[in-house]
């Protein structure tokens, strides 16, 4: 469903149609979390449905509805998003403020977390939808920082056990530069 003004309409409508291609037809597990998220919003959609169930109101029978139990669409929900954030800055200073973004950041966001939480690449590019793996890997995986260290972290922890003589490596190596006069400095997680 997209929201958008063909060359036969007079303005913006809704159109229903096919998805793009094939991966745009898959099936998405769920977690707890978003289960729970679902059902307060049928809740809400249901209560919504009954204030406007004398009226006939197009595409009525979907999720997310606005308050007027019409569809919401990518305008309304960018909108939406836009007003909470000027909102929100209006309390934060100059350096804190929330920069502008859009619904489909989201998306990103969903992608970097999995992959920062072990789920296979593989795996995340059926959850995507996209069609290779490059597109997934390209497109959606920021991986950040913090993050990075925090796996190279577990690398060294997980290395540590296999080598278990490490600490007398350290101490070894400590000897030997004492004995040497010298002074040799390491700068670790730079």
């Amino acid at each position: 469903m997209v929201y958008q003004k063909f060359d036969d309409d007079e303005g913006k409508t809704f159109h229903v149609g096919e998805p793009k291609t094939k991966s745009s037809i898959r099936t998405v597990p769920i977690n707890n979390m978003c289960e729970k998220a679902l059902k307060k919003q049928y809740i809400q959609k249901k209560i919504v449905a009954d204030k406007y169930r004398d009226k006939e109101v197009k595409y009525s029978d979907r999720l997310f509805v606005t308050k007027f139990n019409t569809p919401i669409n990518s305008q309304i929900f960018n909108e939406a998003i836009e007003r909470m954030i000027k909102e929100l800055n209006l309390m934060q200073s100059n350096l804190e403020q929330i920069e502008k973004f859009g619904g489909h950041t989201f998306r990103h966001t969903f992608a970097t977390r999995c992959i920062e939480s072990g789920i296979q690449p593989k795996t995340l590019q059926k959850y995507l939808g996209h069609a290779t793996l490059q597109m997934t890997m390209d497109l959606y995986v920021h991986t950040t920082d913090e993050h990075k260290h925090e796996k190279m972290k577990k690398l060294e922890d997980s290395t540590e056990r296999i080598c278990s003589d490490s600490k007398s490596v350290d101490e070894k190596f400590e000897n030997l530069i004492k004995e040497n006069d010298k002074i040799i400095k390491f700068t670790l997680g730079a």
